[in-house]
């Protein structure tokens, strides 16, 4: 799998922008390059599918994965099914195609070390061979600090839901992500920030992860 601790969690929507405007440009062969120098520098495995569904780009993390399609593909369960991730992607790039209305589809794995495997497929604005292109990322994020969370909650008197914000805080700075995650509002996650900020002592969510950080390590804030 790959490892991306540090990409951000807005990465699909930022390289659809930077893709969209190599598509309408008509894949200028300078755009091209560009492009591929931001899809090289993440640690993500990105692959970017043509109207036809057929793979016409991958970045380094994705020449790997396609390489351990043909040794030890790596499988994911969707539907009470294990299915290889690459085999998933596929169809759920088919799938997009046939329904014009469903712009994206994403998905997660839980490892057994407490990280995640997360997967989206994004339909690409513009249009090429009568078609749109998709572009999916794959990334794998860190197993969050659970023990710290628990020990600063504890501390804070923090409620259940204040504490699953703070431990996806811990990973991501985006509210859309954490209210994805937990499958809440962002104007929600917004309010449960605004409480840990009154109940910690806190005044930024870099803060908030510093709290936690030193928790895990040991250290006095």
């Amino acid at each position: 799998s790959t490892n991306d601790g540090s990409a951000t969690d807005g990465l699909v929507e930022l390289l659809s922008l930077a893709l969209d405007h190599v598509l309408e440009s008509h894949w200028l062969a300078s755009q091209v390059e560009l492009t591929r120098e931001v899809l090289d520098i993440t640690a993500s495995a990105i692959f970017l599918f043509d109207a036809a569904g057929e793979i016409v780009y991958t970045n380094p993390p994705g020449d790997r994965l396609l390489e351990r399609q043909t040794s030890a593909p790596l499988e994911v369960e969707v539907d009470g099914r294990r299915r290889p991730l690459l085999t998933h992607i596929c169809e759920l790039v088919e799938r997009l195609g046939r329904h014009p209305d469903r712009p994206r589809a994403a998905g997660r794995q839980p490892l057994p070390d407490g990280s995640e495997l997360c997967w989206e497929v994004r339909r690409l604005p513009g249009a090429v061979d009568g078609g749109s292109p998709s572009l999916a990322v794959v990334r794998h994020v860190a197993a969050r600090p659970a023990a710290a969370v628990d020990r600063v909650a504890c501390r804070y008197g923090l409620s259940r839901r204040e504490r699953e914000v703070l431990a996806e805080l811990a990973c991501t700075e985006s509210t859309a992500a954490i209210a994805r995650a937990l499958g809440i509002s962002v104007h929600t996650v917004r309010d449960h920030v605004k409480h840990l900020y009154r109940k910690t002592g806190c005044r930024s969510r870099r803060e908030l992860v510093r709290l936690v950080e030193a928790e895990e390590s040991g250290t006095d804030t």
